[in-house]
């Protein structure tokens, strides 16, 4: 009786081990996927911005390269701030620009042509050709 007894309680240990380790695999296990889709979806959406990004910045530059969408000379005056540090004053646009360190009369213009575009994609101003003008 005795032997008997010590075989059913050694089994019933080894069961509750058994079944305490495999639970304990399964919320782990649970755990690791649930952190491996959290990344997953954070890159993914890092990878949407940084192609957002790209297809913006490629845009500033292929407009500030295109000399013939500039249109008129507009005045365009850096007024210094602090030493290395100047304010750019633009006659018509709604973005604001800083400028750090030496620059010269193309940085001008190049501040001119981006400011106009981001004035466009940001819908402070309408372009014809633009993609963001309402059609009514």
């Amino acid at each position: 009786m005795p032997a008997s007894l010590l075989r059913y309680l050694t089994l019933f240990a080894l069961l509750l081990l058994l079944t305490t380790g495999t639970l304990s695999y399964n919320i782990v296990n649970n755990w690791l996927a649930e952190k491996k889709s959290t990344l997953n979806t954070l890159a993914l959406g890092m990878q949407k911005r940084i192609d957002t990004y790209r297809f913006l910045t490629y845009q500033i530059y292929s407009n500030l390269n295109n000399d013939a969408a500039a249109g008129g000379e507009d005045s365009v005056n850096a007024i210094s701030l602090l030493p290395d540090v100047f304010y750019v004053e633009k006659n018509g646009q709604k973005t604001d620009v800083l400028i750090f360190g030496q620059h010269d009369k193309s940085t001008l213009s190049a501040v001119r042509k981006i400011s106009r575009y981001l004035d466009i994609l940001w819908g402070a101003e309408s372009d014809i050709y633009s993609c963001t003008t309402s059609m009514v």
